[in-house]
């Protein structure tokens, strides 16, 4: 994140977002990548983000010479190097679920295997599009929310990765992750939309619970229900991860029997009530959609977008999009939250080391308001860009 203003700082070396990773069919899985893996795996078990990265930079490709890795998991690593000490500790938590989630545990191979089972159960055959099986395992994997669920808490993922593999280091620098182990899952309504918190109704209990506004509601409305954990930090609750929107009933459901929220979801598996495939993303410090963040994004965009574009041109519309959101004060037709939207925008991987050379003494007004309206790590990203400008005058 922002260093001194007298030398350009590398780019990053997250090109995920030009970047699609591609499965091998099942019976050409790339077994000279498996070293590699277990090599990340274990940099990341140590909080160390940036050999990881040195890793999958040596590594880029697999056997069938296309990029290899998930780009999420590499924007998450690369978040973590370029945030630094603005890195919120609750992210290192997250960051843990993440690694709970594709470690290889031979102790979990069932746990694995039901999971997988469960989620792809509910998914209407049309959902499950890939180049084979495998692919298609590999998506549910990534984005499927009961996957999730299921591998990382009800099965014990995060358990045993607490246990068994997570360092003393890792676990030191997370907020309170502990006791994330026992989040239940809860129904939710959601009451309003500010720009740094929202407002939800537990329908189990009726009390009021606020969370910070990383962008758990972008496409809900007030009246809206959702079911998430929601997990203890050193600032308050917030959730674990990206909730799931269900119709009124579901939620009614699960209120009533937050044990039974499997069962639940059965019931309207297969209907147009039950859309699992939204964890698009790679969700560290954020809980904006990938695919909505840029959808948010391409007003600001040129157009045409040039061929070879980098990440000064995504800079560039991400500074437009802030500085028209603060000026405006979010205010527009757009059923869309802005304000989580900027957020992500600002704290992208391949928009973050751009900011601070491309703004100057005419940001700084916008730059305040975001500062003292976006939660933190986004606001506190604004004011040391602040800062760093006020320096340089």
């Amino acid at each position: 994140m922002p260093k001194s203003r007298g030398r350009r700082p590398k780019k990053s070396r997250n090109r995920s977002h030009q970047q699609r990773r591609r499965r091998l069919p099942s019976d050409q899985l790339d077994l000279r990548m498996l070293p590699v893996l277990q090599a990340v795996d274990e940099a990341e078990t140590r909080g160390d983000a940036t050999g990881a990265l040195e890793i999958v930079q040596m590594h880029p490709v697999g056997s069938d010479g296309r990029f290899f890795w998930n780009p999420h998991r590499v924007a998450r690593l690369a978040q973590v190097e370029q945030l630094g000490p603005l890195l919120p500790r609750w992210a290192t938590s997250r960051w843990i679920l993440e690694q709970s989630l594709i470690q290889f545990d031979p102790a979990l191979r069932g746990a694995r295997q039901e999971a997988m089972r469960v989620a792809i159960e509910l998914r209407r055959p049309d959902e499950l599009v890939g180049v084979d099986a495998v692919d298609v395992q590999t998506q549910v994997m990534d984005h499927d929310w009961v996957h999730r669920q299921l591998l990382v808490y009800e099965y014990g993922g995060l358990e045993r990765f607490l246990h068994a593999w997570a360092t003393p280091d890792l676990v030191a620098g997370a907020d309170r992750i502990e006791e994330w182990v026992t989040a239940p899952i809860r129904a939710l309504r959601l009451e309003s939309r500010e720009p740094a918190l929202l407002t939800w109704t537990d329908l189990a209990t009726g009390a009021e619970l606020e969370t910070p506004n990383l962008g758990a509601a972008v496409l809900e409305q007030p009246g809206d229900f959702a079911l998430a954990r929601v997990v203890p930090t050193e600032g308050g609750p917030m959730f674990d991860g990206v909730p799931l929107g269900v119709v009124e009933e579901t939620a009614g459901q699960v209120a009533a029997d937050p044990g039974a929220w499997l069962d639940a979801l059965r019931s309207v598996a297969g209907t147009e009530d039950y859309f699992a495939d939204l964890v698009h993303g790679n969700f560290l410090v954020t809980d904006v959609p990938s695919d909505i963040a840029q959808l948010a994004l391409g007003a600001f965009l040129p157009s045409p977008i040039p061929r070879d574009s980098d990440g000064t041109v995504a800079a560039k519309a991400v500074i437009s999009q802030a500085r028209h959101v603060a000026t405006n004060g979010g205010a527009g037709p757009d059923p869309l939250d802005p304000w989580p939207c900027v957020a992500a925008g600002l704290l992208a991987p391949y928009v973050l080391p751009d900011l601070e050379w491309l703004l100057g003494p005419a940001d700084h007004a916008w730059l305040a308001v975001l500062g003292d309206t976006l939660p933190d790590p986004a606001g506190r990203v604004c004011r040391v860009l602040l800062a760093d400008l006020d320096d340089a005058a």
